[in-house]
């Protein structure tokens, strides 16, 4: 009978304690802890965020936040064990003995070498992410042909004809889609340039080794620049005062036996952060005789050339961009017959054109760093040229002025695939020409105003939409 009794109560005791023990078990507590790097210096680890830490005690699992911290809930007996891995780092186990926070210390598996991705665009390509189809040609396509001015920077380009409208005066035409050069746009640095009187001789007022790229577009692809491009634009690119690839200082002369000398140099320099110039200048002098067909006649008229261009650009790495700069030239241009050609008794028919032009030019730009795509863009461009030619025993001179005033606002609504600008402009012409002592005056003043909208599809789609007017 008390045999009976008391192995009861050491039965009961024994369920007690099972009891009491399997309470403790039960029971689970939170525990405090950060993964970091490991470091070789002392007090230099770096957390890892995402990483994931388990209890092996309870299967208790959980993630670590953006300063590596984390959570997790434990049995409230120790010691227990957490494993904590990551990618690209090395698992780790450790062994918890108190309910203070700890630190778990993880160890890269691998450690890459810098690996560099370099590649060479084309010397003429076409981007897919402008919804207007434009062929841009680099520098390295120029070099190919070997070019003196614009007017030879498309002998290996087969989108451009460039043709002669006077053999006798050198006088050359950018000719597009079949079209005569009136019907298409020469711009500078998107500025429309060289018209009216400098249009028979502006490509030679361009040098070659001022150009960074050109940008050729075939058709009105833009209503941005006004009623001028019927039959496309050409936007040449010069270099830029704040790009590093541009040397310092640059100083090239060229002689050959026909008598055609020519010097071009430019320097760059950058004074502080915001702002950098550049000075470009360029010499021709050309008097051979060329006549390889026996007819009299020059093939290459003789020429003289002086070029000065002057450019600042102001950043100040937030909302303000702006340019500033100006321009020269001097251009002489002889041709016709010459001397030994003829009997001394015979008059020569001969031509001799002088071109005297200047420009001042200004830029002023507002971004916005938290929206790309947005942005304001103010040019003002005033010109004076000066033409004194005579051809044969008939005298022809010309003045012209021009004021060209232009803003534009630019932005997107809903997505970054719907975008718009919109803008103003103005341009006043004043022509004076003079034939023979007879006078002529030419005014023109023309206000317009656009928009245009482009809706982009990804890579598939592209949708431009504009309308403009001008009051002429």
């Amino acid at each position: 009978m008390f045999s009976t009794k008391s192995q009861c109560y050491k039965t009961i005791l024994l369920l007690v304690f099972l009891l009491q023990a399997a309470t403790v078990l039960a029971h689970e507590i939170p525990l405090k802890g950060k993964v970091v790097e490991q470091s070789g210096a002392i007090g230099d680890r770096s957390a890892i965020p995402g990483a994931i830490v388990r209890c092996l005690e309870n299967d208790s699992v959980v993630t670590t936040g953006s300063q590596g911290d984390f959570i997790i809930s434990v049995p409230g007996h120790f010691p227990i064990r957490l494993v904590a891995g990551f990618i690209g780092y090395q698992a780790d186990t450790i062994v918890v003995t108190s309910e203070n926070p700890v630190e778990i210390e993880l160890k890269r598996t691998l450690e890459l070498q810098e690996v560099e991705v370099s590649g060479r665009q084309g010397s003429v390509s076409y981007s897919t992410l402008n919804p207007i189809n434009v062929e841009t040609v680099t520098e390295r396509e120029i070099l190919k042909a070997a070019c003196c001015n614009l007017s030879e920077a498309f002998e290996t380009s087969p989108t451009v004809n460039v043709a002669y409208t006077d053999a006798v005066t050198g006088a050359k035409e950018i000719r597009l889609l079949g079209l005569s050069g009136i019907y298409s746009q020469l711009l500078t640095e998107a500025v429309p340039n060289f018209r009216g009187i400098a249009g028979s001789y502006g490509l030679y007022f361009i040098p070659g080794p001022w150009i960074e790229s050109i940008q050729v577009t075939k058709g009105n692809g833009s209503v941005q620049q006004g009623y001028e491009a019927t039959s496309g634009q050409i936007n040449v690119e010069f270099k830029k005062p704040f790009d590093e690839e541009v040397p310092r200082f640059y100083l090239n002369l060229f002689g050959e036996q026909n008598g055609n000398m020519e010097v071009n140099l430019h320097a760059r320099h950058k004074l502080n952060d915001s702002w950098s110039t550049i000075l470009m200048a360029h010499g021709n002098y050309m008097e051979g005789n060329q006549d390889r067909q026996q007819d009299g006649f020059l093939d290459i008229p003789h020429a003289r050339q002086l070029n000065f261009y002057n450019r600042w650009q102001y950043n100040s790495g937030k909302r303000l961009e702006s340019q500033l700069g100006w321009r020269l030239i001097h251009d002489e241009r002889q041709g016709g017959q010459y001397a030994s050609s003829v009997h001394a008794h015979t008059e020569l028919y001969t031509t001799d054109v002088v071109n005297r032009r200047g420009e001042v030019f200004g830029k002023l730009g507002i971004v916005f760093p938290e929206k790309p795509e947005k942005s304001i863009g103010n040019i003002a461009q005033l010109t004076v040229h000066q033409l004194d030619s005579r051809f044969g025993i008939v005298d022809y001179d010309a003045s012209q002025r021009t004021l060209l005033l232009q803003s534009i606002y630019q932005n997107t609504f809903s997505s970054c695939s719907h975008k718009y600008k919109i803008g103003l402009n103005y341009r006043y012409d004043r022509w004076v020409e003079t034939i023979d002592s007879v006078e002529r005056v030419t005014l023109e003043s023309v206000p317009g105003v656009f928009a245009e909208y482009t809706y982009n599809y990804f890579d598939e789609l592209s949708v431009v939409v504009g309308n403009r007017l001008d009051y002429h």
